[in-house]
């Protein structure tokens, strides 16, 4: 009979090896009409998956097997607790030693983000929208810049598909961005140390009080 710890242990190294082997793939996609917009946030790694849908002041929460929803939550008022969030920012007041706080994070933050860039890839961008401006001739000078980089658009991951309109202002369509994130063990690791810097945990601390 295998020891319990030998069990565990091995458990362990399996979960190290796929977390450092197995990539995730996060999709971010936005969408307007006349009636209303939404925003999705979507993660997955292997079959397994987190996806967050907002629209309308609603939460859809869901966990994924694959494409199968494993357990799904609801939240609603997304507006009412949008405002009353907003209420309690403008009741904190504003000190200048709290700008101390934010130059101690800059550093740390930076390089996370060198971590995060090294470590994703762009797999795609892709949408369509409906542009118009105010001034139908700014309109024709963006959708001729558009026209202008389209040919460099086919031969990358971006594509995007513009319709102008030149009789009002009004920008709606859908676009959807997939990144790639290789070795997620290493961004892990990396969110760790930046949980557990002293300078960071003081900073936060601080503007917590502040």
């Amino acid at each position: 009979m295998v020891p319990i710890f030998l069990l565990v242990v091995g458990i362990l190294i399996l979960l190290t090896l796929t977390l450092y082997f197995i990539p995730v793939i996060a999709q971010i996609a936005l969408g307007k009409t006349p009636e209303s917009g939404y925003l999705l946030f979507q993660a997955s790694w292997g079959v397994i998956g987190a996806r967050t849908r907002m629209e309308g002041g609603e939460s859809r929460q869901e966990f994924l097997l694959g494409e199968h929803p494993l357990y799904t939550r609801i939240v609603k008022d997304q507006k009412t607790r949008a405002l009353e969030v907003g209420e309690e920012l403008r009741k904190i007041p504003s000190h200048i030693r709290r700008a101390h706080y934010l130059l101690q994070l800059i550093q740390p933050l930076s390089h996370f983000g060198r971590k995060f860039l090294q470590l994703m890839t762009l797999q795609e961008i892709r949408g369509n929208l409906i542009v118009g401006f105010r001034n139908p001739a700014d309109t024709g000078i963006f959708y001729g810049w558009y026209c202008a980089i389209f040919p460099t658009l086919m031969v990358s991951p971006v594509c995007l598909d513009v319709t102008p309109v030149f009789d009002r202002p009004v920008l709606e369509g859908e676009i959807m961005a997939k990144v790639r994130i290789d070795r997620p063990l290493l961004l892990i690791l990396a969110m760790f140390r930046l949980f557990f810097d002293r300078d960071v945990r003081n900073a936060i601390a601080g503007l917590r009080e502040g």
